[in-house]
């Protein structure tokens, strides 16, 4: 006879192969992604394979998921093409710095502060 214990024990192996199935893919790919940037590369597009030697059958747009999840939390700008596609970027953009231009013309610099006070005395 089959207990509870027996179908959870079952369970838990199906789960377990399946995440190390993503774990070997998410592997092949982050060694791709260090051979476009050896290369001198910017970005890599991905493909989910049909199937990883040595695993069995696995849900592809499952492990695109998770493999797309892994590369935004390390990091990366991921967008998911399709199903089984996979954009990988690693472009850094640059900061754009922001002037304060200060239009009070209230505080002049020192050279013009005799100019500055002349025009307050004829106005005033």
């Amino acid at each position: 006879m089959i207990s509870i214990n027996d179908v959870t024990k079952i369970d838990e192996k199906r789960k377990q192969i399946k995440k190390e199935t993503y774990k070997r893919i998410y592997e092949q790919f982050s060694r791709k992604i260090k051979q476009s940037v050896e290369l001198g590369h910017k970005q890599v597009f991905l493909t989910v394979p049909t199937f990883v030697i040595g695993c069995p059958t696995f849900d592809r747009s499952a492990a695109a998921r998770y493999v797309a999840r892994q590369f935004t939390l390390g990091g990366f700008d991921v967008r998911v093409l399709s199903e089984y596609d996979i954009y990988v970027s690693w472009i850094i953009p640059k900061k754009v710095k922001v002037k304060n231009e200060s239009d009070e013309p209230d505080f002049p610099d020192l050279m013009n502060l005799k100019k500055m006070a002349d025009k307050y005395r004829r106005s005033a």
